[in-house]
């Protein structure tokens, strides 16, 4: 008997160890060996501007994992889409396209519950006028997402997207950094520590 109680009790552990964690949830360039969601592989898609600014992201949850591994696009609702370019990386313009609620709106703020960074095509070739998706973040508890340029320490320029959140105070979650790579890819990278410290 004690050993068919340990056995049930294990089992749900088990169950509430794989229950989904709410995020925050991100999509990301460069999936690495051993990651699985709340990070997942960001999916391939290019759309003109527009198509970004009137759709957002759906995320689709993996019953394997209990969490989503994927997203769609779904028609704007309840949402306000705002972009602004952030500079060139790796020869590329990116922009941050940032999702706010009608709720936040209303209140006044513009604290964004998901952020996508977009890659704008080559300056020539056919898709000069299309966007990929590089980089998305949603979900959980954070109060606000930015993104912003940066140097990375070489002359390709980075963007850093930045996680807020608030429990007795608002602050940092932590901040993701996104540069270029001769592939002309994307990866994430940590940027080298000042010295001066």
């Amino acid at each position: 008997m004690k050993l068919l109680i340990a056995l049930v009790l294990t089992a749900c552990f088990a169950c509430v160890a794989r229950a989904d964690s709410d995020g925050p949830y991100e999509a990301v360039p460069d999936l690495r060996k051993g990651e699985e969601p709340p990070i997942f592989q960001i999916p391939s898609s290019k759309e003109p501007l527009r198509f970004y600014l009137s759709h957002i992201p759906l995320l689709k949850v993996n019953p394997k994992f209990h969490e989503p591994d994927s997203y769609t696009w779904e028609k704007l609702n309840g949402h306000h889409a705002s972009f602004r370019v952030l500079g060139h990386v790796r020869g590329r313009e990116l922009y941050e396209v940032r999702y706010v609620s009608d709720e936040r709106v209303k209140q006044g703020l513009d604290y964004a519950e998901a952020v996508i960074i977009l890659a704008r095509g080559g300056d020539t070739g056919a898709d000069r006028s299309l966007f990929e998706p590089v980089y998305f973040t949603s979900g959980g508890i954070p109060y606000d997402r930015r993104a912003d340029y940066v140097e990375d320490g070489d002359k390709y320029g980075a963007v850093k997207v930045t996680v807020y959140w608030s429990g007795t105070g608002p602050g940092r979650w932590r901040s993701v950094f996104i540069r270029g790579t001769e592939e002309f890819k994307y990866e994430r990278f940590e940027p080298e520590k000042s010295k001066k410290q």
